[in-house]
Protein backbone atom coordinates (compact mmCIF):
# COMPACT_ATOMS: atom_id res chain seq x y z
CA UNK A 1 0.00 0.00 0.00
CA UNK A 2 1.46 3.34 -1.03
CA UNK A 3 2.58 5.52 1.87
CA UNK A 4 2.67 2.64 4.40
CA UNK A 5 6.13 2.15 5.91
CA UNK A 6 7.57 -0.07 8.64
CA UNK A 7 10.53 0.62 10.93
CA UNK A 8 11.61 -2.74 12.42
CA UNK A 9 13.88 -3.38 15.38
CA UNK A 10 16.95 -5.62 15.22
CA UNK A 11 16.04 -9.27 14.98
CA UNK A 12 16.76 -11.54 17.94
CA UNK A 13 17.13 -14.55 15.65
CA UNK A 14 20.88 -14.59 15.10
CA UNK A 15 20.69 -17.41 12.54
CA UNK A 16 22.07 -19.88 15.05
CA UNK A 17 20.92 -23.46 15.59
CA UNK A 18 17.99 -24.61 17.72
CA UNK A 19 20.61 -25.99 20.11
CA UNK A 20 22.30 -22.63 20.70
CA UNK A 21 19.16 -20.46 20.68
CA UNK A 22 16.27 -22.88 21.24
CA UNK A 23 13.63 -20.19 21.88
CA UNK A 24 14.64 -17.23 19.71
CA UNK A 25 15.40 -19.40 16.67
CA UNK A 26 11.83 -20.74 16.78
CA UNK A 27 9.60 -18.05 18.26
CA UNK A 28 11.04 -14.67 17.29
CA UNK A 29 8.25 -12.25 16.28
CA UNK A 30 9.12 -8.86 14.86
CA UNK A 31 8.12 -5.53 16.43
CA UNK A 32 7.83 -2.42 14.27
CA UNK A 33 6.67 1.17 14.13
CA UNK A 34 4.14 1.70 11.32
CA UNK A 35 4.12 5.05 9.47
CA UNK A 36 0.95 6.09 7.64
CA UNK A 37 2.13 8.82 5.26
CA UNK A 38 -0.85 10.02 3.20
CA UNK A 39 -2.35 6.52 3.01
CA UNK A 40 -5.69 6.13 1.24
CA UNK A 41 -8.15 3.89 3.12
CA UNK A 42 -11.20 3.10 0.96
CA UNK A 43 -14.53 3.85 2.63
CA UNK A 44 -15.63 0.24 2.27
CA UNK A 45 -12.77 -0.65 4.62
CA UNK A 46 -13.85 1.88 7.31
CA UNK A 47 -15.86 0.30 10.13
CA UNK A 48 -16.05 3.20 12.61
CA UNK A 49 -15.74 6.93 12.00
CA UNK A 50 -16.36 10.15 13.92
CA UNK A 51 -17.89 8.50 17.00
CA UNK A 52 -15.49 9.11 19.88
CA UNK A 53 -17.67 7.48 22.53
CA UNK A 54 -18.15 4.27 20.55
CA UNK A 55 -14.48 4.20 19.61
CA UNK A 56 -13.52 4.38 23.29
CA UNK A 57 -16.04 1.77 24.39
CA UNK A 58 -16.28 -0.72 21.54
CA UNK A 59 -14.04 -3.27 23.25
CA UNK A 60 -16.20 -3.33 26.37
CA UNK A 61 -19.59 -3.00 24.69
CA UNK A 62 -18.97 -5.83 22.24
CA UNK A 63 -17.32 -8.04 24.92
CA UNK A 64 -14.20 -8.13 22.78
CA UNK A 65 -12.11 -7.50 25.92
CA UNK A 66 -13.57 -10.58 27.59
CA UNK A 67 -12.88 -12.85 24.62
CA UNK A 68 -9.33 -11.62 23.99
CA UNK A 69 -8.72 -11.67 27.75
CA UNK A 70 -9.68 -15.35 27.81
CA UNK A 71 -7.13 -16.06 25.08
CA UNK A 72 -4.46 -14.06 26.93
CA UNK A 73 -5.02 -15.85 30.25
CA UNK A 74 -5.00 -19.23 28.46
CA UNK A 75 -1.59 -18.24 27.10
CA UNK A 76 -0.52 -17.22 30.62
CA UNK A 77 -1.44 -20.64 32.00
CA UNK A 78 0.77 -22.30 29.36
CA UNK A 79 3.65 -19.91 30.10
CA UNK A 80 3.44 -20.71 33.82
CA UNK A 81 3.40 -24.43 33.04
CA UNK A 82 6.42 -24.01 30.77
CA UNK A 83 8.45 -22.10 33.37
CA UNK A 84 7.51 -24.64 36.05
CA UNK A 85 8.66 -27.50 33.82
CA UNK A 86 11.88 -25.73 32.87
CA UNK A 87 12.67 -24.81 36.48
CA UNK A 88 11.98 -28.39 37.64
CA UNK A 89 14.31 -29.86 35.00
CA UNK A 90 17.05 -27.43 36.04
CA UNK A 91 16.69 -28.52 39.66
CA UNK A 92 16.72 -32.19 38.65
CA UNK A 93 19.96 -31.80 36.70
CA UNK A 94 21.69 -29.77 39.42
CA UNK A 95 20.45 -32.05 42.22
CA UNK A 96 19.32 -29.08 44.31
CA UNK A 97 15.75 -30.19 44.93
CA UNK A 98 16.24 -30.92 48.64
CA UNK A 99 17.40 -27.40 49.45
CA UNK A 100 14.69 -25.38 51.28
CA UNK A 101 15.38 -22.25 49.23
CA UNK A 102 14.95 -24.24 46.02
CA UNK A 103 11.64 -25.67 47.18
CA UNK A 104 10.43 -22.18 48.08
CA UNK A 105 11.24 -20.86 44.60
CA UNK A 106 9.57 -23.80 42.85
CA UNK A 107 6.52 -23.44 45.10
CA UNK A 108 6.22 -19.80 44.03
CA UNK A 109 5.99 -20.83 40.39
CA UNK A 110 3.40 -23.47 41.30
CA UNK A 111 1.35 -20.79 43.06
CA UNK A 112 1.49 -18.60 39.96
CA UNK A 113 0.26 -21.48 37.81
CA UNK A 114 -2.60 -22.48 40.09
CA UNK A 115 -3.77 -18.89 40.66
CA UNK A 116 -3.83 -18.22 36.92
CA UNK A 117 -5.54 -21.53 36.20
CA UNK A 118 -8.18 -20.88 38.88
CA UNK A 119 -8.93 -17.40 37.52
CA UNK A 120 -9.34 -18.82 34.02
CA UNK A 121 -11.70 -21.49 35.35
CA UNK A 122 -13.68 -18.85 37.28
CA UNK A 123 -14.17 -16.80 34.11
CA UNK A 124 -15.58 -19.86 32.37
CA UNK A 125 -17.75 -20.99 35.29
CA UNK A 126 -19.26 -17.50 35.56
CA UNK A 127 -19.76 -17.04 31.82
CA UNK A 128 -23.08 -15.73 30.52
CA UNK A 129 -24.88 -15.00 27.25
CA UNK A 130 -24.74 -11.40 26.06
CA UNK A 131 -27.49 -9.41 24.33
CA UNK A 132 -26.51 -10.89 20.94
CA UNK A 133 -26.67 -14.49 22.16
CA UNK A 134 -22.89 -14.91 22.36
CA UNK A 135 -21.54 -16.89 25.32
CA UNK A 136 -18.95 -14.65 27.03
CA UNK A 137 -16.50 -15.43 29.83
CA UNK A 138 -16.61 -13.28 32.97
CA UNK A 139 -14.18 -10.42 32.39
CA UNK A 140 -13.44 -9.71 36.06
CA UNK A 141 -11.25 -12.74 36.91
CA UNK A 142 -9.56 -12.40 33.53
CA UNK A 143 -8.56 -8.83 34.32
CA UNK A 144 -7.22 -9.94 37.71
CA UNK A 145 -5.19 -12.68 36.01
CA UNK A 146 -3.83 -10.27 33.42
CA UNK A 147 -2.75 -7.80 36.09
CA UNK A 148 -1.15 -10.55 38.17
CA UNK A 149 0.92 -11.75 35.19
CA UNK A 150 2.57 -8.32 35.00
CA UNK A 151 4.23 -9.13 38.35
CA UNK A 152 4.42 -12.89 37.92
CA UNK A 153 6.41 -13.21 34.72
CA UNK A 154 9.38 -10.94 35.59
CA UNK A 155 9.56 -12.74 38.93
CA UNK A 156 9.55 -16.16 37.24
CA UNK A 157 12.46 -15.18 34.99
CA UNK A 158 14.26 -14.02 38.13
CA UNK A 159 13.56 -17.42 39.71
CA UNK A 160 15.25 -19.07 36.71
CA UNK A 161 18.29 -16.86 37.40
CA UNK A 162 18.33 -17.86 41.06
CA UNK A 163 17.93 -21.57 40.32
CA UNK A 164 20.48 -21.63 37.50
CA UNK A 165 23.02 -19.33 39.12
CA UNK A 166 26.48 -19.75 37.58
CA UNK A 167 25.27 -22.64 35.41
CA UNK A 168 23.73 -19.99 33.15
CA UNK A 169 27.10 -18.33 32.59
CA UNK A 170 29.72 -19.21 29.93
CA UNK A 171 27.64 -21.97 28.38
CA UNK A 172 29.41 -23.86 25.57
CA UNK A 173 27.85 -23.68 22.12
CA UNK A 174 26.85 -26.62 19.95
CA UNK A 175 30.12 -26.35 17.97
CA UNK A 176 32.15 -26.61 21.19
CA UNK A 177 30.89 -30.13 21.78
CA UNK A 178 32.99 -31.22 18.80
CA UNK A 179 35.77 -28.68 19.28
CA UNK A 180 39.23 -28.88 20.87
CA UNK A 181 37.76 -28.79 24.42
CA UNK A 182 35.14 -31.47 23.81
CA UNK A 183 36.73 -33.95 26.22
CA UNK A 184 37.00 -31.39 29.02
CA UNK A 185 33.39 -30.27 28.51
CA UNK A 186 32.16 -33.86 28.67
CA UNK A 187 34.23 -34.60 31.77
CA UNK A 188 33.54 -31.49 33.90
CA UNK A 189 30.06 -30.34 32.92
CA UNK A 190 28.13 -33.56 33.44
CA UNK A 191 26.14 -34.21 36.63
CA UNK A 192 24.85 -37.28 38.45
CA UNK A 193 21.63 -37.15 36.42
CA UNK A 194 22.65 -35.74 33.01
CA UNK A 195 25.43 -35.78 30.47
CA UNK A 196 27.26 -32.58 29.65
CA UNK A 197 25.33 -32.22 26.39
CA UNK A 198 21.97 -32.68 28.12
CA UNK A 199 22.89 -30.11 30.74
CA UNK A 200 24.11 -27.58 28.18
CA UNK A 201 21.06 -28.06 25.97
CA UNK A 202 18.65 -27.43 28.86
CA UNK A 203 20.53 -24.46 30.30
CA UNK A 204 20.84 -22.80 26.92
CA UNK A 205 17.05 -22.90 26.81
CA UNK A 206 16.86 -21.38 30.30
CA UNK A 207 19.37 -18.71 29.25
CA UNK A 208 17.44 -17.92 26.07
CA UNK A 209 14.20 -17.55 28.05
CA UNK A 210 15.54 -15.47 30.93
CA UNK A 211 18.86 -13.84 29.95
CA UNK A 212 19.05 -13.26 26.19
CA UNK A 213 17.71 -10.31 24.19
CA UNK A 214 14.79 -12.53 23.21
CA UNK A 215 14.08 -13.28 26.87
CA UNK A 216 14.28 -9.59 27.80
CA UNK A 217 11.79 -8.73 25.09
CA UNK A 218 9.39 -11.40 26.43
CA UNK A 219 9.56 -9.89 29.91
CA UNK A 220 9.00 -6.39 28.55
CA UNK A 221 6.04 -7.68 26.53
CA UNK A 222 4.36 -9.19 29.59
CA UNK A 223 4.84 -5.94 31.51
CA UNK A 224 3.21 -3.65 28.96
CA UNK A 225 1.32 -5.32 26.10
CA UNK A 226 -2.05 -4.99 27.87
CA UNK A 227 -1.31 -1.77 29.71
CA UNK A 228 0.94 -1.33 32.72
CA UNK A 229 0.09 -2.48 36.24
CA UNK A 230 -1.31 0.88 37.37
CA UNK A 231 -3.63 1.15 34.36
CA UNK A 232 -4.97 -2.36 34.91
CA UNK A 233 -5.48 -1.62 38.61
CA UNK A 234 -7.48 1.51 37.74
CA UNK A 235 -9.61 -0.43 35.26
CA UNK A 236 -10.28 -3.17 37.82
CA UNK A 237 -11.25 -0.53 40.39
CA UNK A 238 -13.71 1.05 37.95
CA UNK A 239 -15.49 -2.07 36.68
CA UNK A 240 -15.64 -4.20 39.81
CA UNK A 241 -18.96 -4.03 41.65
CA UNK A 242 -18.05 -3.84 45.33
CA UNK A 243 -21.66 -3.40 46.46
CA UNK A 244 -22.09 -6.96 47.85
CA UNK A 245 -18.89 -6.58 49.87
CA UNK A 246 -20.09 -3.26 51.24
CA UNK A 247 -23.43 -4.79 52.19
CA UNK A 248 -21.67 -7.59 54.04
CA UNK A 249 -19.59 -5.12 56.01
CA UNK A 250 -22.54 -2.83 56.66
CA UNK A 251 -24.13 -5.63 58.67
CA UNK A 252 -21.64 -4.83 61.44
CA UNK A 253 -22.14 -1.09 61.25
CA UNK A 254 -24.62 0.78 63.44
CA UNK A 255 -27.79 1.79 61.64
CA UNK A 256 -27.38 5.45 62.66
CA UNK A 257 -24.28 5.71 60.49
CA UNK A 258 -23.61 5.56 56.78
CA UNK A 259 -20.38 4.96 54.89
CA UNK A 260 -19.16 7.79 52.72
CA UNK A 261 -16.63 7.33 49.96
CA UNK A 262 -15.57 9.45 47.02
CA UNK A 263 -18.97 8.86 45.43
CA UNK A 264 -21.00 9.75 48.55
CA UNK A 265 -23.59 7.37 50.05
CA UNK A 266 -23.86 4.00 48.37
CA UNK A 267 -27.01 3.57 46.25
CA UNK A 268 -28.03 7.22 46.73
CA UNK A 269 -29.67 8.30 43.45
CA UNK A 270 -29.10 4.90 41.90
CA UNK A 271 -32.29 5.53 39.94
CA UNK A 272 -33.02 8.93 38.58
CA UNK A 273 -36.75 9.46 37.97
CA UNK A 274 -39.72 9.93 40.36
CA UNK A 275 -39.79 8.70 43.96
CA UNK A 276 -38.59 5.13 44.26
CA UNK A 277 -37.53 2.65 46.91
CA UNK A 278 -34.65 0.24 46.15
CA UNK A 279 -34.22 -2.82 48.36
CA UNK A 280 -30.54 -3.56 47.78
CA UNK A 281 -30.47 -6.98 49.39
CA UNK A 282 -33.59 -8.31 47.66
CA UNK A 283 -32.93 -6.35 44.47
CA UNK A 284 -36.57 -5.22 44.41
CA UNK A 285 -37.68 -1.80 43.25
CA UNK A 286 -40.83 0.03 44.38
CA UNK A 287 -42.17 3.10 42.57
CA UNK A 288 -44.91 5.16 44.22
CA UNK A 289 -47.22 7.29 42.06
CA UNK A 290 -49.46 10.13 43.31
CA UNK A 291 -52.76 8.69 44.43
CA UNK A 292 -51.22 5.67 46.14
CA UNK A 293 -50.57 3.44 43.12
CA UNK A 294 -47.35 1.46 43.40
CA UNK A 295 -45.33 -0.69 41.06
CA UNK A 296 -43.09 -3.26 42.70
CA UNK A 297 -40.88 -6.11 41.56
CA UNK A 298 -37.48 -7.22 40.30
CA UNK A 299 -36.53 -4.94 37.40
CA UNK A 300 -35.72 -6.44 34.01
CA UNK A 301 -32.88 -4.46 32.45
CA UNK A 302 -32.35 -3.61 28.80
CA UNK A 303 -28.94 -3.38 27.15
CA UNK A 304 -26.48 -0.65 28.31
CA UNK A 305 -27.02 3.01 27.49
CA UNK A 306 -24.77 6.00 28.12
CA UNK A 307 -26.02 9.25 29.66
CA UNK A 308 -24.29 12.57 30.31
CA UNK A 309 -24.99 13.44 33.98
CA UNK A 310 -23.51 16.72 35.21
CA UNK A 311 -20.80 16.49 32.57
CA UNK A 312 -19.94 12.86 33.35
CA UNK A 313 -20.57 9.85 31.12
CA UNK A 314 -22.60 7.33 33.15
CA UNK A 315 -23.41 3.84 31.92
CA UNK A 316 -26.71 2.32 32.96
CA UNK A 317 -29.53 0.05 31.81
CA UNK A 318 -33.14 1.01 31.09
CA UNK A 319 -35.89 -0.87 32.91
CA UNK A 320 -38.06 -2.83 30.49
CA UNK A 321 -41.69 -3.87 30.31
CA UNK A 322 -44.35 -2.48 32.64
CA UNK A 323 -41.91 -0.08 34.29
CA UNK A 324 -41.38 1.95 31.14
CA UNK A 325 -45.06 1.79 30.16
CA UNK A 326 -46.31 2.98 33.57
CA UNK A 327 -43.82 5.84 33.75
CA UNK A 328 -44.52 6.94 30.17
CA UNK A 329 -48.27 6.96 30.86
CA UNK A 330 -47.78 9.04 34.00
CA UNK A 331 -45.47 11.55 32.28
CA UNK A 332 -47.65 11.60 29.14
CA UNK A 333 -44.55 11.15 27.01
CA UNK A 334 -42.05 8.38 26.35
CA UNK A 335 -39.55 8.19 29.23
CA UNK A 336 -37.10 5.60 30.54
CA UNK A 337 -36.03 4.81 34.08
CA UNK A 338 -32.28 4.16 34.09
CA UNK A 339 -30.39 2.16 36.69
CA UNK A 340 -26.73 3.09 36.77
CA UNK A 341 -24.36 0.12 36.50
CA UNK A 342 -22.38 1.33 39.51
CA UNK A 343 -23.55 3.17 42.63
CA UNK A 344 -22.59 6.80 43.29
CA UNK A 345 -22.53 7.86 39.64
CA UNK A 346 -25.44 10.32 39.44
CA UNK A 347 -24.72 12.97 42.09
CA UNK A 348 -24.52 16.58 40.91
CA UNK A 349 -21.46 18.70 41.71
CA UNK A 350 -20.38 16.95 44.91
CA UNK A 351 -21.37 13.58 46.39
CA UNK A 352 -22.08 14.82 49.92
CA UNK A 353 -22.35 18.04 51.94
CA UNK A 354 -20.65 18.16 55.34
CA UNK A 355 -22.06 20.39 58.10
CA UNK A 356 -19.86 20.95 61.13
CA UNK A 357 -20.98 21.08 64.77
CA UNK A 358 -19.82 24.72 65.02
CA UNK A 359 -21.98 25.69 62.06
CA UNK A 360 -25.05 24.10 63.64
CA UNK A 361 -24.42 25.85 66.96
CA UNK A 362 -23.96 29.20 65.21
CA UNK A 363 -27.22 28.82 63.31
CA UNK A 364 -29.02 27.72 66.47
CA UNK A 365 -27.80 30.80 68.35
CA UNK A 366 -28.55 33.23 65.53
CA UNK A 367 -32.08 32.04 64.82
CA UNK A 368 -33.04 31.13 68.38
CA UNK A 369 -33.74 27.51 67.52
CA UNK A 370 -32.65 24.82 70.00
CA UNK A 371 -30.15 22.34 68.65
CA UNK A 372 -30.90 18.64 68.95
CA UNK A 373 -28.78 16.77 71.48
CA UNK A 374 -28.21 13.94 69.02
CA UNK A 375 -24.67 14.06 67.66
CA UNK A 376 -23.52 13.05 65.19
CA UNK A 377 -26.76 13.78 63.32
CA UNK A 378 -28.49 10.77 61.85
CA UNK A 379 -28.03 10.74 58.10
CA UNK A 380 -31.18 9.81 56.26
CA UNK A 381 -31.34 6.51 54.44
CA UNK A 382 -30.06 6.52 50.88
CA UNK A 383 -32.46 8.37 48.60
CA UNK A 384 -33.41 7.27 45.13
CA UNK A 385 -35.15 9.53 42.68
Amino acid sequence: MEGLKFQCRDTFDAGRSHFDHPASSRFEEMDAIVFFDDVLVPWERVFLYNDVALCNQWGERTNRNAHTGHQVVTKNVIKCEFVLGLASLMVDILGSGELPQTQQLIAEVIENLEITRALLAASEAQASTDEWGIFCPDYRPLLVARKQMIQMYPRMTEILHLLGSSSLMALPAEADLNGPLADEIERYLDTDTATAEERIRLFRLAWDVSCSAFGGRQTLYERYFGGDSARNAALLYQIYDRTPARQLSMGLVSLDEVALDLGGIQHDRRFYLLTTSWDVGAERLTIGFPGGTTLEGHPDLDRPVWTIVWGRRVRGRALMGEWMAALSDFCEQPVALIMSDLPCQVFDEFPVSVLSRASVERLSSRWGCPRTNAWPPIVSAPRSF
